[in-house]
């Protein structure tokens, strides 16, 4: 994803001016979109008046990555377009994520930071990195090797399928902390694949696996922590959820494993 450089706006070449959306869109095919209400403009179709509440960045028609839950005025977005300087374009948005938002990636390798609040950071496809700065924050890799960190607050760190993460495409957690009560959510994952519905894992600790799906398990290697989990009797695909920055015995209360 390319940086925030709202600068650019004044360059577009196509604009959508509508009281809810205002969309530029760019020789190279990239776009800015912004998405609110009571949005006003000039006669030079600049923005005067209205609320942000969204904001997207699409490239060719396909969007790239989304930053919901906005409450901005369109103006300061204007005022920060007019320097060249993206400094105070990432003010503006920090500033404007201090509530419950939510970062939503697309296919590429994204980056994605929030700051204040409770928020929920999805990566989708790509080697992603997210962050959750402060607050109880949700991060969502999705497919790719990402790079998940939760900071402060009490995060959770989501796995929806097992080939989000496995030996060859492995998710590093980077800060989990057993202290500010962080969580490893599979309950989406279904433990045992030949089983009717989705059955739940059973936490084994550090034992090896029995050759039962349904189980789930961590080792310690070089300083590491790995999670892993087996859903076909065999663990011959045994798939691995996490691996943590930090030698920690897992707990079962540090997991969900009920779908």
């Amino acid at each position: 994803m390319r940086d925030i450089d709202f600068s650019t706006m004044f360059y577009g070449y196509r604009f959508v001016q509508t009281g809810s959306v205002f969309r530029i869109t760019y020789s190279n095919g990239w776009a800015d979109e912004f998405r609110g209400s009571g949005f006003r403009y000039a006669n030079d179709g600049t923005p005067t008046d209205g609320t942000v509440k969204s904001y997207a960045i699409f490239s060719h028609s396909s969007r790239l990555a989304v930053v919901d839950g906005l409450n901005v005025s369109v103006t300061k977005i204007v005022d920060a377009a007019e320097t060249f300087s993206t400094a105070d374009d990432f003010r503006l948005i920090k500033n404007a994520m201090s509530g419950k938002d939510l970062l939503v990636g697309g296919q590429g390798d994204d980056v994605a930071f929030s700051y204040g609040g409770n928020d929920r950071l999805l990566g989708k496809g790509g080697n992603d990195i997210l962050k959750g700065g402060d607050g109880n924050d949700t991060l969502t890799g999705g497919a790719g090797r990402d790079i998940v960190s939760g900071e402060k607050g009490a995060d959770t760190f989501v796995f929806t399928r097992t080939s989000e993460s496995n030996t060859f495409n492995r998710d590093k957690i980077t800060d989990f902390s057993q202290q500010q009560n962080d969580t490893i959510d599979l309950s989406a994952i279904d433990a045992n694949e030949s089983a009717r519905g989705n059955q739940a894992f059973k936490f084994i600790g550090a034992s090896e696996f029995h050759g039962k799906a349904g189980e789930l398990r961590f080792e310690k290697q070089g300083g590491l922590t790995i999670v892993q989990g087996d859903t076909d009797e065999a663990a011959r695909e045994a798939f691995i959820a996490a691996s943590l920055a930090a030698s920690i015995n897992i707990r079962g209360a540090d997991t969900l494993r009920s779908p």
